[in-house]
């Protein structure tokens, strides 16, 4: 839809590997052998900077140039050719919400069908895990739940006038009833009331620039805090960097690992989170 660039491909390549078969044998570098600096704004560009790579440089032998031409090939059909790109990229479930968007929309609005689509994962949510906006999960009772981002500037969110009818024309009641700060009030206390053994409620004590956050009406005033600091070894790993950093003798066995240190030389990580980022040793 935006035509071509270095952090697209790289974006699409990535995707690619890890959702479907036939390109997930393509080099997870594959792309450092091209010029930093080139633009490649268009298929063939990048046809020319894909035939010049050698597959000597890259784990193997092994030559990715094959899936990686049929990848820009099948983007270079454009719009008018998105089924066609679907069925010759896709497979699976990615393939069906493909074919469902193009469905229910045109090809030149598949950004705003693909946000909006609703799909069946199969799962009975009762019994699974459940993420999503307080408005989604308010209908669903659960034995935990965790409430994230309770802060004054987060929830309730703000009621806004409506700028072409303010509220001394219209009043704000007629045109909203249920104003957006009471709909989320209602849906924190059904939550609330919901909950059958654990209710978790956390905020963030400060915001991505520092500044320090308020505190939500909402959150309860009652119970003892637990603070948390960023830098701390996860308890619970929520992605692969906290796992690995919480486990560093799983980190250590890694093959991007073992091979520099065959050297002999030890390495220096930084370990944290914006501005409380502290430097750790990590034994390997």
């Amino acid at each position: 839809m935006r035509g071509f660039s270095q952090p697209r491909v790289k974006r699409v390549v990535g995707l690619l590997r890890s959702q479907t078969t036939k390109f997930s044998e393509l080099p997870s570098q594959w792309w450092r052998k091209l010029p930093e600096d080139a633009p490649l704004l268009d298929a063939e560009r990048w046809k020319r900077e894909i035939a010049a790579l050698n597959p000597e440089d890259f784990p193997g032998g092994a030559d990715p140039r094959p899936r990686l031409l049929d990848i820009i090939d099948a983007a270079g059909l454009g719009l008018a050719k998105a089924a066609e790109v679907g069925e010759r990229l896709l497979q699976g479930k990615a393939l069906a919400i493909w074919r469902k968007a193009l469905t229910d929309a045109p090809a030149e609005a598949l950004d705003v069908t693909l946000a909006g689509l609703r799909v069946d994962d199969g799962l009975e949510p009762t019994v699974s895990l459940v993420w999503g906006p307080a408005a989604a999960i308010v209908a669903v009772p659960r034995p935990y739940t965790w409430l994230v981002g309770l802060t004054s500037r987060s929830w309730p969110r703000r009621a806004s006038e409506d700028p072409l009818l303010p509220h001394h024309i219209v009043p704000s009641s007629r045109l909203d009833p249920l104003p957006v700060h009471q709909a989320d009030t209602r849906d924190f206390e059904t939550i609330e009331a919901m909950t059958a053994i654990e209710l978790i409620c956390s905020r963030a004590r400060r915001d991505s620039g520092g500044r320090i956050n308020g505190v939500s009406p909402l959150y309860p005033r009652n119970i003892e805090e637990l603070y948390l600091a960023q830098s701390r070894e996860p308890e619970r790993a929520a992605s692969d960097t906290d796992r690995l950093f919480a486990r560093p003798g799983e980190f250590s066995a890694l093959p991007e690992v073992r091979i520099p240190t065959q050297s002999g030389r030890g390495f220096r990580f930084e370990v944290g989170h914006r501005s409380d980022l502290i430097p750790a040793t990590i034994p390997i």
